[in-house]
């Protein structure tokens, strides 16, 4: 996010909502919420009802975890803008979280009906799909983003899940493969090549993968299972006893504390995992 550049030119001229939106969007998606907020608080003075304003504010509220704020912008929101493509973003972001699938896919296809260029949306349906087990449909969503978004690392991420839940282990380690190449430094990606090379019996291939899996995030109770299993299948019975024994303590950790750590589609909304973009929690 180009943040100088634009605290340049807001002293130029600090009057211009353009670049004080732009500044506290690009602060937004770098998680500096507190930051961003007088930035889109001065937008908003200026224009009350502005639509993609309002919708950055929503979720800079949900960020500070302010519900109250929130819910009170997405009121003023959905009042001035009651078709807004962000709207329906909202509400199905909602009833995610929920467990309302249903309703959550139908306000995403609402959204695609009034925006369907608009990036990411394709993936939100598709994950949300996938969610569901519908992996047809995810799939063929998740094509749909990736025309039009090349090299999105979740998108080619969860297509390779779905490759290697149909017992295609080949195809999903080629989409798991380009989703490192996007972006090596999410765990997410090594953990599914490495058990895609273990359906193929690659198990030194695996093993690679498991282990920088667990040097990107050693807090990851899944790689450890993975080292475990790839280690007993490789007779090294000292190993992989003690990465079952890492695996159970951190499983229990998570239970004495579950919100302690993001685990599957959650992580994705990382900066260490989407390169500063968001997911599932979108933004503007």
């Amino acid at each position: 996010m180009a943040v100088k550049p634009l605290e340049r030119a807001k002293t130029l001229d600090p009057a211009d909502p353009r670049t004080r939106y732009q500044l506290g969007y690009s602060l937004l998606m770098l998680k500096r919420p507190d930051e961003a907020e007088p930035e889109l608080d001065y937008v908003r003075s200026k224009m009350p009802t502005d639509e993609t304003t309002l919708f950055a504010l929503v979720k800079l509220y949900q960020a500070k975890r302010d519900q109250q704020k929130a819910g009170e912008t997405f009121l003023t929101l959905q009042q001035a803008h009651p078709n807004s493509v962000f709207v329906h973003i909202l509400m199905g972001e909602s009833y995610d979280l929920q467990e309302k699938p249903d309703e959550a896919v139908a306000e995403f296809q609402k959204a695609l009906e009034l925006a369907p260029d608009m990036p990411r949306l394709h993936f939100d349906l598709g994950f949300l799909y996938w969610e569901s087990n519908r992996l047809r449909e995810a799939a063929a969503e998740l094509k749909k983003e990736l025309a039009m978004n090349p090299g999105l690392a979740p998108a080619l991420y969860y297509l390779g899940d779905i490759s290697l839940t149909q017992d295609k282990p080949a195809e999903a380690a080629e989409l798991f493969a380009a989703a490192i190449t996007r972006n090596p430094s999410c765990p997410d990606a090594h953990i599914g090549l490495g058990k895609a090379f273990f359906r193929m019996n690659k198990n030194a291939e695996a093993l690679r993968q498991f282990e920088r899996a667990n040097q990107i995030d050693a807090r990851q109770a899944d790689v450890h299972y993975w080292l475990a299993t790839v280690y007993r299948r490789l007779q090294d019975v000292e190993k992989s006893q003690r990465e079952m024994q890492r695996f159970q303590a951190l499983t229990e950790a998570a239970k004495a504390s579950p919100t302690a750590e993001p685990s599957g589609h959650d992580r994705w909304a990382s900066s260490t995992c989407m390169d500063g973009l968001q997911a599932r929690r979108r933004s503007p």
